[in-house]
């Protein structure tokens, strides 16, 4: 898995660092696929904040990260944006 150039950029944006970016994927709460944009969404949380991490269907490379809040997933659920597992 690798970051995109707007991935890198991102997380530079926010002081996040690639390996616990990594790591946390391992333990993400929540995967889910968003219909618009056709990509994988998995929610993490480092120091108690969530992040959206946005990867091609495929699942190999980030490309994009952001925050993000439990309103925004579930207005992105609810919707129909987002399907989650």
């Amino acid at each position: 898995m690798y970051f995109t150039i707007h991935a890198e950029l991102k997380i530079s944006i926010y002081g996040l660092e690639k390996e616990v970016i990594l790591k946390e994927l391992n333990n993400k709460f929540c995967s889910c696929f968003d219909l618009l944009e056709n990509s994988v969404i998995h929610l993490i949380a480092i120091n108690e904040i969530l992040f959206a991490m946005v990867l091609d269907k495929l699942e190999e490379r980030i490309i994009t990260v952001y925050r993000t809040d439990m309103e925004t997933i579930e207005h992105r659920k609810k919707n129909g944006r987002w399907k989650c597992k």
